[in-house]
């Protein structure tokens, strides 16, 4: 069970190539919780939470205003 965390949460630092990997880790555990899990076709924030979660980019409305 810890295996299946450990290689993915390890590469993802890995890829983020900072020595100060704390910095990168809370957007690094977002995108984990997010990820599409393909064996059970839903995301781990769907299991806990029986919704999807808002990422921090969708929290803002990206269309222009009418004018």
């Amino acid at each position: 069970m810890i295996e299946e965390l450990h290689r993915p949460l390890k590469s993802a630092i890995k890829c983020h190539a900072t020595e100060r990997w704390t910095e990168v880790l809370p957007i690094i555990l977002l995108g984990l919780r997010a990820s599409l899990k393909e064996d059970i076709l839903c995301t781990p924030a769907e299991l806990v939470f029986g919704t999807t979660i808002r990422l921090p980019g969708e929290m803002f409305d990206s269309s222009k205003p009418d004018r």
